[in-house]
């Protein structure tokens, strides 16, 4: 119920941000950084840095405010320490709130809030066949 209501705000703000938005629609960004995980434990199985890559959605409201929505996905390949079975780690962060920004040419800096979600898997690709039933391996 929650999430429904926030999604028929969300939408309720931007229809009616659109006519005071002064032309301005939005933008579609590729997102591509750098991501380290500082943790030992980890560093022990899979690198600790890599590349992050996403894309970023942007909706102008009104007076330099967008509303934005961002999807990124950072994955490492490793081998376990015991076992030495390969294994994979997939961090999927998502974000939405909004920002307002200072047009500067092709520069724009912004300041925004908003909230974050990640999802985090992984997953052991051993060859032989799993044993486990009614559940994720």
């Amino acid at each position: 119920m929650k999430k429904t209501a926030l999604a028929l705000a969300a939408m309720l703000a931007l229809l009616a941000g659109r006519g005071l938005a002064s032309g301005r629609q939005g933008t579609f960004e590729i997102l591509y950084g750098s991501y380290t995980v500082n943790d030992a434990r980890f560093a022990k199985i899979y690198p600790s840095s890599g590349g992050i890559e996403g894309l970023a959605l942007t909706a102008a409201l009104f007076f330099n405010l967008d509303f934005y929505l961002e999807a990124k996905v950072f994955s490492q390949a490793g081998q376990l320490t015991y076992t030495k079975e390969n294994t994979k780690f997939v961090l999927l962060p998502f974000s939405f709130g909004i920002r307002w920004g200072v047009p500067l040419g092709i520069l724009e800096p912004f300041a925004g809030a908003g909230l974050d979600y990640s999802s985090i898997t992984r997953r052991t690709l051993s060859a032989r066949p799993s044993t486990t039933r009614g559940g994720r391996t």
